[in-house]
């Protein structure tokens, strides 16, 4: 609020020496608080357990093509690239805009965390009575000793190649609590030097 309040201050005083660079600070700073508090909303109230569920049966597959197609389009002029791995349209009985939202975080993480022109992969299996989603990165990986602390809110390992102003630090909490309430399992591998995988596993619908 502080960076946003001194850049206006700097436009208010010298009208005739404003950049749209300056502008785009502006811009990207409040839509990066506006996630905050939208993350912050959500944490709490995943917490609190006010949250109810709209279970529907839906299309899995058909919806994470539609969320990975919007992240394509979002960072493109970035270089960034994600592929989607499927063998069959799978469907589950679970709240598919609570579902969206943890892709979407988990997306947004691999993103933040991948080099820059890299590639994230969107993998969709089935085992058993339960479909399993990967999103994989190839960027620097997680330190051993920081896995344990990775679902914590605000937790961030260091990254060299961390892209700034990405995330608000409650993106992977909110996955868990998502799927932790949905009955579902979720977990990360990673190896430093070579990426990670972030995953998650629902009942088939």
């Amino acid at each position: 609020l502080t960076f946003i309040y001194s850049y206006a201050e700097m436009m208010h005083d010298f009208p005739d020496e404003v950049t749209p660079e300056q502008s785009q600070i502006i811009m990207d700073e409040a839509k990066r608080l506006n996630a905050l508090v939208s993350d912050m909303l959500d944490i709490s109230l995943l917490e609190s357990g006010a949250v109810k569920l709209n279970k529907e049966r839906y299309n899995l597959t058909e919806s994470l093509r539609a969320t990975i197609n919007r992240m394509i389009e979002l960072f493109r002029k970035e270089g960034s690239r994600v592929e989607f791995e499927y063998a069959e349209d799978i469907c589950v009985l679970a709240d598919e805009v609570k579902i969206t939202q943890a892709v979407y975080n988990l997306l947004l993480n691999a993103i933040s965390h991948s080099g820059a022109g890299r590639t994230v992969v969107v993998r969709q299996s089935k085992l058993g009575n339960c479909v399993r989603i990967e999103v994989i990165d190839r960027g620097e990986g997680i330190k051993p000793s920081d896995l344990p602390n990775i679902w914590e809110r605000y937790f961030k390992a260091d990254s060299k190649h961390k892209r700034p102003m990405l995330g608000t630090g409650l993106g992977l909490s909110i996955v868990k609590k998502v799927i932790d309430l949905h009955g579902g399992r979720c977990g990360v591998e990673s190896e430093e030097g070579k990426g990670s995988t972030f995953w998650f596993e629902l009942e088939l619908g």
